[in-house]
Formats: structure tokens, sequence, C-alpha cells
């Protein structure tokens, strides 16, 4: 997946006279997206393989005088708490929310920047995973597959687990959007008054979900009142 070219910790360069002649503000990202369209190309179709793979199919069922619609990918109608969670799976549920926090971590360098006990706590925990993480060929795509087609309908998994990893996987998705955009883009592109408020914008809203999920989980609770994304997880998480 993309990753943003300016990582925390890297010095930041001085603003530049903006706005840029029109000619070469057009030469710079005509030459970033010539080098990396079939970079969004794979993006686009690791989006539209996610959406179309699990869409939940539904069958229209006649109950008396009425028609209802029944998903296929329901949950047990006799299990009368679904949100419930049993304490082994809590922790269980929590650890793909890892691929999405480690994905996105660049994202809060000018948070970390200007608040310093954070970009400690960065530094310590996040920067040596992110390293590793970066540094490993293919391991988010790996760890994409892993979550989506690794848990659908896996009968080992229970299904709140499954609901996560695929909640999580989707987090990441929506994160590839940003990272898309930024990629194209370098400091001289667009100012820093602009960048800033766009980049912390993203890391407020993804680890705001993150967050959320994570604290439910802990509390035997079913992360599932984020907006289009927890709908498309349920839709995920398989038949049972």
């Amino acid at each position: 997946f993309a990753k943003h070219s300016l990582r925390k910790g890297t010095e930041l360069k001085p603003a530049t006279p903006y706005p840029l002649t029109a000619i070469s503000s057009l030469k710079m990202v005509k030459q970033n997206i010539t080098s990396k369209f079939p970079l969004f190309l794979v993006t686009i179709g690791c989006i539209l393989v996610h959406s179309a793979a699990f869409t939940t199919p539904r069958l229209i069922t006649h109950q008396g005088p009425a028609f209802t619609t029944t998903s296929l990918f329901s949950s047990d109608p006799d299990n009368e708490n679904d949100s419930a969670m049993e304490r082994a799976d809590r922790i269980k549920a929590c650890i793909p929310y890892i691929l999405p926090l480690l994905d996105g971590d660049h994202f809060g360098q000018y948070i970390y920047m200007r608040v310093p006990f954070l970009g400690l706590l960065d530094d310590l925990f996040l920067a040596p995973m992110v390293a590793i993480f970066e540094g490993a060929a293919y391991l988010g795509i790996l760890l994409f597959l892993g979550f989506t087609l690794g848990t659908w309908s896996n009968p080992n998994l229970s299904r709140n687990v499954r609901f996560n990893a695929q909640q999580a996987a989707m987090i990441d998705v929506v994160l590839i959007i940003p990272a898309v955009l930024s990629s194209f883009l370098t400091d001289d592109d667009i100012p820093r008054y602009l960048a800033e408020p766009c980049s912390n914008f993203v890391y407020f809203t993804y680890m705001s979900m993150i967050i959320y999920s994570v604290y439910c989980n802990l509390n035997g609770k079913k992360p599932d009142q984020i907006p289009f994304i927890s709908s498309t997880a349920d839709s995920a998480a398989g038949p049972f």
C-alpha cells in the first residue's frame, strides 16, 4: 500500500513560496501521477475486489401476506445477544486493528511534532513496529488478505472475531485513499497550512475508529456503530 513520503522525525523543508507558477506545478503533478499510476490502479482494484466479494446477497422469503428480506449472512436467530462477546475473544478481536494502526501512523507526523509527549510514545511503541512493517516486503498486503479472505467463513473463529478482522481491513482500505492522494504530491506541491490540517483530520478519524473498536471489544461489546464500515464488515464476516 502507498506510503507517505515524509515520516515523523524527518526535518521539514522551509516553506516554499506559494503559489508556484502554473506551468511548474502542472509538470510536477503530471510526473508524480505518471510514476505512481500503476500503484493507483492496484489500490482501486483492491477496493473493488473487497467491496464486490463481500456484498451480502439477500433472499426474499414469503411469510403470510407480506414479503420480507432475509440476509444469507445474518446471525443465528436463536442467539439472543449477538453483540455480546466471549472473554476469550476480546483480545483476539483487538489484534487485527494493528494493521490500520501501523498503516496510518504517518498521518500523525504533525501532531507528534506539536505534542512532544505523543511523539515520545510513538517513538517508544509504534515507530519500531512501523519500521518492521514497512521494511518487510508485501507484509501489509499479506496481512490484509489474511484478515479478509483468511477469516471469511472460517469456522475456527467466532463471528465477533471475524467481524473485527473485516472491520480492521475496511478501515485500512479507507486509509488507502488519502495515502494515494498524498503520494501524488510532494512538499513543493502543497503548502504546510493545507497539508497539516488534512493530515491531522485523517489521523483523528482513523484513530477514533480504532480506539472505539478496541474499547468496545475490551468491554465485551460489538463495535458495530461505524457508519458504512461496520455494515460492510458484518456482511463480510460470513454466514454464521
